[in-house]
């Protein structure tokens, strides 16, 4: 508090002229929690904004990246995925009995097909989409709100002190829940910003490279990547930001699927597939100006559901269709599907019924 200084930069709101001088980079005051006044140390504004934009590389912890070559395989419960550091073929937490139960499914040899499917999923190899990464990155460092990134300063004002708070009970219960839901908000939006961050960082650090993870599964059998940041399971953004590392030529099908997997993540997807196609023809000149100006156009993207992986599939399919021949263009997006009526499937699995299943 006495010794930390920072020099800070700030601009005469009379003269417009810029100030700079030295502050504290600590300091105390007080908030209200829960209708009590507490105590806390807050950073100075300038050494907040420093370590927002500073890399996390010595906060992050190596152990649950990505890795830059293929997984090793799985030859027991606890031998495989991280060259390095242990990892287990099956998620569980503090259970003796879960872990039992592992290790002689392991023993017995019941778990080859699992670590054979894990391994497959390992050894796919993935990348960072160069073109999606660039317009976060300008997003991230505007310190502006987005679509699925919080801004860096909370932009909701904080409640009004009414005057007549200390007479009237009903006055005073409604700031104490309006200052409530405003602190919820200020602290849901660091943790959403520190999320992004992680991942920003993560996606920085791989740029160019051809990258793998390693997978484990949970008690269901259900296959996880182990990195938790950034994988292809992720939300929106870390989607958007993943390739796979193999490009193949789209061909008549892929093409056709590339247009259906974009009417998805704009939100067209209770309609018939042909109708799919046809939505995103119709709005081919809002996918055009989505790819060649994501910020500076009219951002059609932005109003997507999913929107950073519509913004990577605008790009995707505007350089197949620019292309010489679109079905032959090389193409490196994932696109996401689902099962349906996945209650049947289970049904049909508990009957042993092959013709329903």
């Amino acid at each position: 508090m006495d010794v930390a200084t920072v020099q800070r930069s700030t601009k005469d709101p009379r003269t417009g002229e810029i100030i700079s001088e030295e502050q504290p980079a600590f300091f105390h005051s007080y908030e209200y929690q829960r209708g009590h006044k507490l105590g806390v140390i807050k950073f100075n504004p300038a050494v907040a904004e420093r370590m927002s934009k500073d890399p996390i590389a010595e906060t992050l912890h190596p152990r649950h990246l990505p890795m830059l070559v293929k997984p090793k395989p799985w030859l027991s419960y606890n031998n495989g995925g991280y060259l390095f550091n242990r990892t287990w073929a099956m998620r569980f937490k503090e259970s003796r009995e879960q872990e039992l139960y592992l290790r002689h499914a392991s023993d017995a040899g019941r778990l080859e097909l699992v670590f054979a499917g894990l391994d497959v999923l390992g050894s796919t190899p993935w990348k960072i989409n160069r073109r999606v990464f660039d317009v976060v990155l300008e997003v991230w460092n505007s310190g502006k709100r987005y679509p699925k990134i919080p801004p860096a300063v909370p932009d909701e004002p904080e409640p009004e002190r009414p005057p007549n708070m200390e007479f009237d009970n009903k006055a005073k219960t409604i700031y104490i829940e309006r200052q409530k839901a405003w602190q919820q908000a200020k602290a849901s939006n660091h943790s959403d910003r520190c999320s992004v961050n992680y991942k920003v960082e993560i996606a920085r650090a791989f740029l160019g490279d051809t990258i793998y993870f390693p997978h484990n599964v949970d008690f269901r059998g259900r296959a996880y990547p182990i990195p938790p940041h950034l994988s292809h399971i992720g939300d929106d953004l870390s989607r958007g930001l993943l390739l796979f590392g193999e490009a193949k030529p789209l061909g008549a099908r892929g093409l056709r699927w590339l247009k259906i997997h974009l009417a998805n993540l704009v939100g067209y997807d209770k309609a018939s597939f042909d109708e799919r196609v046809q939505y995103v023809h119709d709005h081919l000149d809002d996918i055009y100006d989505s790819a060649e100006r994501p910020l500076e156009g009219r951002q059609w993207w932005t109003k997507a559901d999913d929107p950073w992986q519509c913004l990577a599939a605008c790009m995707e399919l505007r350089n197949a269709l620019e292309s010489p021949d679109p079905e032959a263009y090389e193409c490196a997006l994932p696109v996401h599907q689902d099962g349906t009526c996945n209650g049947l499937q289970h049904y049909a699995a508990l009957g042993g019924d092959a013709v329903d299943g």
